[in-house]
């Protein structure tokens, strides 16, 4: 009894391989509809999108040498499409986790030092 179901139970797994190894499952091209991507939207083609650069070689928290370049700082968050740049994580997070007016101020404060124009 047992040797037979053993034999009916293989049987049926190798008749299931082959119709499977024989593309009988096999979906084609048709049956699966094209995803389209969407359209970019304006922030994603505009380049004016992209945040300024502050440029400041100070960090605003912590008053050391940004990370990386002025110009490219290693650490850094956008804030009212500008971009400001941080010592190290830590700062940023401080930045980051800030309350809306602490980081305005921060943010000014990153602006001076460059001779930039406060954001109000």
């Amino acid at each position: 009894m047992f040797r037979y179901r053993l034999a009916r139970n293989l049987f049926a797994a190798i008749l299931m391989l082959v119709a499977l190894s024989t593309g009988a499952c096999r979906r084609t091209d048709q049956q699966i509809p094209k995803i389209k991507d969407p359209p970019p939207t304006a922030a994603q083609s505009s380049p004016a999108a992209l945040p300024e650069v502050v440029g400041n070689a100070t960090c605003p928290v912590s008053g050391k040498p940004v990370g990386g370049s002025a110009a490219a700082p290693s650490f850094y968050s956008d804030f009212h499409g500008k971009r400001v740049g941080f010592m190290c994580p830590n700062c940023k997070g401080t930045f980051d986790s800030a309350a809306e007016d602490k980081r305005l101020d921060l943010l000014n404060k990153a602006l001076a030092s460059v001779g930039l124009a406060p954001v109000k």
